[in-house]
């Protein structure tokens, strides 16, 4: 069993919407880069055009909550990129 490459020590703001939805999506991509496995792909289209429906982020929030301790979860809250206690203590 491979150890959680985020837990509660590492919640906090990833990404500060403040500063734009494509500051957010690259951050979003330096993090598949980090720490997801085979993520060249969904990082490039994080870096180019955004599609219509932004399905690519949602794609690396789900990839990225893999590399998660179960009780920690990264979301969208007020426009930043959080990594926060879940709610109900379980991952998404």
């Amino acid at each position: 069993m491979s150890k959680s490459k985020f837990t509660r020590a590492d919640c906090g703001c990833y990404a500060d919407g403040a500063l734009g939805h494509k500051y957010i999506r690259a951050q979003l991509a330096r993090l598949v880069s980090e720490y997801v496995p085979n993520g060249v792909e969904l990082m490039c289209a994080l870096l180019g055009e955004m599609s219509d429906d932004a399905s690519e982020e949602d794609e690396a929030l789900e990839l990225l909550q893999r590399e998660c301790a179960a009780d920690v979860c990264f979301e969208f809250r007020d426009g930043d990129l959080i990594l926060s206690v879940c709610d109900d203590g379980e991952a998404y």
